[in-house]
């Protein structure tokens, strides 16, 4: 079974253009965001999402480490996964986490972002 972490751009960070990203765990890669419970749906932007070895291990890093260094915008979003900076600098940390943590394959291109319509 392949394991995911991702860096996400929400429908309505999207719409607005917000510079706000979503960092995430899955088990089911691309099919999760299109489950009706995670409403991520139409308008969803992948910026990154990488096949890992210890996926939980690497979304605690990561999360830790946003946490450091981008805002936090869990009063806007009510998710503390969600936070704002710059795409270029997060797909950078996104990638030396995810490096660290035994990259398999990248399922997206970092900077090579796919939209679901």
């Amino acid at each position: 079974m392949f394991r995911y972490i991702y860096l996400i751009r929400r429908r309505e960070h999207v719409r607005l253009n917000e510079n706000i990203y979503k960092i995430g765990l899955t088990f089911q890669g691309i099919k999760e965001f299109n489950k009706p419970e995670f409403d991520y749906g139409n308008g969803l932007e992948i910026n990154s999402m990488l096949i890992v070895d210890d996926v939980i291990g690497a979304k605690d890093e990561l999360k830790h480490l946003f946490k450091a260094k981008y805002a936090s915008v869990k009063e806007q979003t009510g998710d503390d996964d969600c936070f704002a900076g710059n795409i270029n600098e997060m797909l950078l940390d996104f990638k030396e986490v995810a490096e660290s943590n035994k990259v398999y394959h990248q399922y997206y291109e970092p900077n090579m972002c796919q939209c679901l319509r």
